[in-house]
Formats: structure tokens, C-alpha cells, sequence
């Protein structure tokens, strides 16, 4: 039964890579979610400030706006990221926590229990989740199985290495 179901799937695909159109719709796709993707390489840069990170994602959304959406399938990718992009709470906070830091707005009570002296903590707050990824990564090579032997001394100062070998790669 197995063998049947991946001859399907096989046909399937020569099928599609067959498709006449099939060039002229990812050049389509390109054209009109590439800007998806180049957000996203932007996004995972190092140190980059909270208001950079919104600004950039804001432009995302600008550009999505703009898109023609004659087509079903493509209204229906901007709507979907719109819809995701209102659900989201901790973005929307971190938008209005950008506007104060970036001066453009002043109105802080819709962040509850944040207060102003705590918001200057958020200057370089990552929204994605690329620096939490590399810091477990890092970790990861500095606790291998070789190193078993080292003093928690040690360690602690080989983590403090690292986290400020990266401060001289951040714009303050």
C-alpha cells in the first residue's frame, strides 16, 4: 500500500514539474512574497534595536498592502499574515514599547505593568527567536562531553567571554 501512495505522490510532482506555468508562477511568487524573506534575513540580524526590528516588519506589512490580490490564493496569504500579526500580543506591546522608546508615542497605560524605567531594558529586545537559538548553541559547544572536567569558575567565565565577545558587534 506504502509503494502506491509514493508512486501517487511521484506522478504527482512529475506532474507539476511538467506544468507549463509552473516557472511563471514561482517568478510570481517571488515577485510578490519575496519581500517575506528578505524581512526575515533582516530580522535575524545581531543587535539589532527593537525600533529597527519594528520598522522593518511594519515595512513588511506596508509592502503586503500594496500587493495586487486579484488572485484567491494571494489575498488569502495577506489576510492570514495580517490576521497573525493582530492576534499577536507580545508584538503589539513591543510596537508600542518601540514608539515610546522611538518617541512617537507617549500614551504607556495600555502596557499594564511596565513602567518606564523598565522599558529602557527593552532598547535591544530581539522578536524573533534567532539570539535565544545561538545562545543554545553556543552553550552546547561549550558544555560537550570533553569538557566534563571544568570548574563552574571556569564555565562562568568562558560564558562571560562569549556574551561580551558579541557587545563589540552592537551599535549602542
Amino acid at each position: 500500500m506504502k509503494l502506491d501512495d509514493d508512486s501517487a505522490s511521484i506522478l504527482k510532482v512529475k506532474n507539476i514539474l511538467d506544468d507549463q506555468q509552473l516557472d511563471a508562477n514561482l517568478v510570481c511568487i517571488t515577485a510578490k512574497f519575496g519581500i517575506i524573506s528578505k524581512s526575515i534575513t533582516q530580522l535575524e540580524k545581531r543587535g539589532l534595536k527593537l525600533v529597527d526590528s519594528i520598522n522593518i516588519v511594519n515595512r513588511m506589512i506596508d509592502d503586503m498592502n500594496i500587493i495586487d490580490t486579484h488572485s484567491k490564493s494571494i489575498k488569502s496569504v495577506v489576510e492570514k499574515l495580517k490576521k497573525v500579526i493582530e492576534k499577536n500580543k507580545g508584538f503589539n506591546t513591543l510596537r508600542i514599547i518601540s514608539n515610546i522608546l522611538n518617541d512617537t508615542e507617549e500614551n504607556i497605560d495600555e502596557l499594564g505593568d511596565l513602567n518606564a524605567s523598565e522599558m529602557v531594558y527593552f532598547k535591544y529586545a530581539p522578536i524573533t527567536s534567532m539570539d535565544v537559538e545561538r545562545s543554545f548553541s553556543q552553550y552546547k559547544n561549550l558544555l560537550t562531553n570533553k569538557r566534563r572536567s571544568l570548574l563552574f569558575e571556569n564555565i562562568k567565565e568562558m560564558l562571560i567571554i562569549q556574551c561580551n565577545s558579541n557587545l563589540g558587534k552592537v551599535n549602542i
